[in-house]
């Protein structure tokens, strides 16, 4: 995952992390719990959840003397630390204003919450939050890879994204108020372990079905181009981030783009070798692939595993 170099730079620092039971997330406490154990690190993880115990369920396995578990809405509980390091890798379920802002255990009102600690403890902690590539809008196919420098735009009903753009923006307004220091990395498409083959994630439906014995159905057009990253990529960039705290805007993906004709074939040909069904030619087809230049000058040039062997790993993991 990070360089050995890395990690020892989180040498008994306390790191709060919102969303810990997600996709991301539970890379991050894992990957944080088995830094401490193999550089005996000390660094206290602080999982913010709406349900603890849920989430003590989910870590079971993982060491605990270094791992505490805190309801979201307690986090004015004096025995709560203030932290060197906030993660916002917290994702809201709807796109509704109210599920965004109701109250502070919500998607902005956690931000809210980490600016006002930094502001209380004077300690000046990391805030790095995970916003998304969908803030630049709808990228047309013409235009192969997202640039870190194109201006945001996206649709004013979509409050998914528009809250991403006021987090990074608040988190912004508050680092030149010296209250914190602000990562806002954009992140892409990622695939392997831990993600969840029934949502709305094109990789893992395939994968379900492939798994299943079905054929593979791709229901957007089979044009459609995405690139995608593994787990142990992207943790080591965002431990890199947080360690080099780049001020540039930060693309976090693959630049290695992919059709969902090829992906489903792909995931057939290590599967159920079936045919796969093309349901959704009559679509527009899109494209969302990151330019990682800024990525590559600022962060890390490590290679980072390709597509096949992306898979091979991910279909080894559910076999066992």
């Amino acid at each position: 995952m990070a360089s050995e170099t890395s990690f020892p730079h989180l040498l008994n620092l306390k790191i709060m992390v919102f969303g810990g039971t997600g996709f991301i997330g539970k890379w991050l406490i894992s990957a944080l719990s088995a830094a401490n154990s193999k550089f005996n690190l000390k660094i206290l993880i602080v999982l913010a959840s709406r349900n603890p115990q849920r989430a003590k369920s989910i870590f079971q396995h993982l060491r605990q003397e270094n791992l505490i578990f805190v309801n979201i809405n307690e986090l004015d509980r004096p025995d709560i630390p203030h932290c060197d390091i906030y993660i916002h890798a917290a994702t809201p379920t709807t796109n509704s204003e109210a599920t965004l802002r109701s109250d502070p255990s919500s998607y902005i009102g956690i931000t809210e919450f980490i600016v006002k600690s930094g502001a209380i403890a004077k300690n000046l902690p990391t805030v790095m939050h995970l916003s998304s590539g969908a803030v630049y809008g709808i990228q047309d196919m013409q235009t192969l890879f997202q640039l870190e420098d194109t201006p945001a735009t996206v649709n004013p009903v979509d409050h998914y994204t528009k809250a991403k753009l006021e987090i990074e923006d608040l988190l912004q307004k508050a680092q030149e108020q010296d209250l914190i220091r602000s990562l806002s990395p954009r992140l892409f498409a990622f695939a392997g372990p831990q993600l969840p083959l029934d949502a709305h994630f094109a990789f893992g439906n395939f994968v379900h079905d492939g798994m299943a014995g079905k054929p593979i159905s791709v229901l957007g057009n089979s044009r459609t181009r995405r690139s995608y990253l593994y787990p142990t990529d992207l943790i080591h960039i965002l431990i890199e981030m947080l360690v080099k705290l780049p001020t540039q805007i930060i693309n976090v993906g693959s630049d290695q783009p992919t059709s969902m004709e090829n992906l489903a074939n792909l995931v057939s040909g290590k599967t159920n070798q079936l045919p796969i069904q093309l349901l959704g030619e009559e679509r527009e087809p899109s494209n969302y692939v990151p330019s990682i230049e800024n990525l590559r000058r600022y962060v890390t040039q490590k290679d980072f595993i390709g597509i096949d062997e992306m898979l091979d790993r991910w279909l080894s993991w559910l076999k066992t």
